[in-house]
């Protein structure tokens, strides 16, 4: 007889668990949840990869579209070292040109952030030709960081 009420109630811890999302273990032992930090893909690549390298590496695939993502986590990454910005995860690309203090890097930097943008979010095939060009902007932009 009691066999229908534990099956019931089997069902709604299961149901709260599903919904609630919580760890019942946590409950049972009054253990806190510690939060995990998490490195974002951007993040490994601004800080430890070697993006030159990269570049090459996708320019020779003839993946131009990763390509200029690489460029533009470069720019970001010689922006953070020459102190031009702070970076920051959860900063956004237009936080990053309100940051920039010098008006001919700023708006470098915003046209490249339109470009990256286009190409990148908006799934814009770019081909060879059309690469070459943004290639010597973003170079543009890199030598006009580092010349401080």
């Amino acid at each position: 007889m009691a066999i229908p009420y534990i099956i019931v109630g089997i069902l709604l811890l299961l149901l709260i668990r599903f919904f609630l999302k919580v760890n019942s273990n946590s409950i049972v032992s009054n253990a806190s949840n510690k939060p995990v930090v998490s490195i974002t893909e951007d993040e490994a690549l601004i800080k430890h990869k070697d993006l030159i390298k990269l570049i090459e590496q996708a320019i020779d695939q003839k993946n131009y579209r990763l390509a200029i993502r690489f460029y533009y986590l470069n720019i970001i990454k010689q922006l953070e070292v020459n102190e031009f910005i702070t970076w920051e995860q959860q900063k956004t690309n237009e936080d990053y040109i309100q940051e920039i203090s010098k008006e001919n890097i700023k708006s470098s930097f915003k046209d490249l952030t339109r470009l990256y943008d286009f190409v990148w979010y908006g799934n814009f095939e770019i081909d060879e030709t059309k690469f070459v060009k943004v290639a010597a902007n973003f170079e543009a932009t890199t030598n006009l960081i580092n010349k401080k």
